[in-house]
């Protein structure tokens, strides 16, 4: 996670906390406490954009994407916005037929 608290520091990456490989339970549960507070502001930092499908969403996807990029983006991990194609996912298993248009929408994804 990375988000930048109150004071404006910059954000902490939880992938230099780790051992590059398997990191034990303790490293784990280490790193991700030391995390709590970043965390937490993210969370806040959320739920303060008035958002909807209508209106707000991009702001929301927005401060996702640039989190990730501010904490993976230095790791070796590609954080992009990827389109919604609905023609791609009309014959996944699961696809629920929705009554809004996915023009503009995207989803955040961050890949090793």
């Amino acid at each position: 996670m990375a988000s930048r608290d109150r004071e404006g520091s910059e954000p902490t990456s939880l992938v230099p906390m780790l051992s590059p490989h398997n990191p034990s339970d303790t490293e784990l549960i280490a790193a991700v406490d030391a995390l709590q507070e970043e965390a937490t502001q993210l969370l806040c930092d959320l739920v303060n954009i008035e958002s909807t499908l209508e209106r707000g969403e991009t702001k929301v996807q927005d401060l996702i994407f640039g989190n990730l990029q501010a904490t993976l983006g230095n790791s070796g991990f590609i954080v992009e916005r990827a389109p919604v194609d609905l023609d791609k996912l009309r014959d996944r298993p699961g696809f629920s037929p929705v009554d809004w248009s996915y023009d503009d929408k995207f989803n955040v994804v961050a890949r090793y």
